[in-house]
């Protein structure tokens, strides 16, 4: 098997490229690092893209995925954390995003199989949904839903990560497929809702995994679907959404357990 080493150089150069203009950034504006960070991950997101068009074969999506590895390891354990490391590390956290980020692609890159809107979906709303989410809790949230150790998370990243999950799904589908008006709205709808979920009761940094794996399970299950189904689904969907909305009212239950709970209950019995 060819290891498509020239398209690996490439995707290294784009994301050390825009190490080098975010710390020009960072020195001209003055950016915090939490805005940083994410301006990385949006551009990763986005060079992830390209892949389905520049690699045949997951084993060079695998090495280069080993590799990017290995730099993020070395940007956060020498002395480069103190210069280019600055832009995922400054803010101290126990994350492993970075490394389930990257994790995350290979495996869609593998299950998609080279289908462009499996792939694509899952990498948008990672790269959009969980930024948008991120910077608009911190900055406009006004309660924090997180009890003892969970990571903190708010009513209004939740909407915003739900919102833009929604448009990440809606289309792609409704431009580069065959898929029905209705089917794809109420398919993003779910898709969008559920992912939404995944994220409230991520934490360290593990929402970089499960948001795209989810996403890909739903995408690859709800495609498929008649019109009738996605209905059915989706009053399922809302009647969990009533769930929620209920059992929040009993003060002495964490709300980011109660919807792990019910994410738990929707996956092993397969209600949607």
């Amino acid at each position: 098997m060819i290891i498509e080493w020239k398209s690996m150089i490439l995707i290294i150069a784009i994301l050390f490229i825009a190490l080098l203009i975010i710390k020009l950034i960072e020195r001209k504006a003055k950016i915090n690092g939490e805005l940083k960070r994410k301006l990385f991950h949006i551009t990763m997101g986005l060079t992830m893209l390209t892949l389905p068009y520049i690699f045949n074969s997951s084993l060079s999506v695998a090495i280069l995925g080993v590799i990017a590895i290995i730099i993020l390891y070395i940007l956060k354990n020498t002395n480069l954390k103190k210069s280019l490391g600055t832009v995922l590390y400054e803010v101290e956290r126990n994350s492993l995003g970075e490394i389930f980020f990257v994790i995350a692609v290979f495996l869609i890159f593998y299950l998609s199989k080279g289908d462009k809107i499996l792939f694509s979906i899952p990498i948008l709303i990672l790269t959009f949904a969980d930024s948008t989410a991120a910077l608009i809790g911190k900055n406009y949230a006004k309660k924090n839903l997180a009890e003892l150790n969970e990571d903190d998370k708010s009513i209004e990243g939740s909407l915003s990560f739900f919102i833009v999950a929604f448009i990440m799904t809606l289309v792609p589908i409704l431009l580069f497929t065959g898929v029905g008006r209705e089917e794809t709205l109420i398919i993003s709808t779910i898709i969008g809702f559920n992912v939404a979920m995944i994220e409230m009761i991520s934490h360290t940094g593990n929402d970089n995994l499960l948001i795209p794996l989810t996403t890909y399970a739903f995408l690859t299950t709800h495609i498929p679907l008649g019109v009738t189904q996605l209905r059915i689904n989706l009053v399922i969907l809302g009647l969990i959404f009533v769930l929620i909305t209920i059992a929040n009212s009993v003060k002495s239950w964490s709300t980011l357990a109660l919807v792990e709970t019910l994410v738990t209950r929707i996956f092993n019995n397969n209600a949607i």
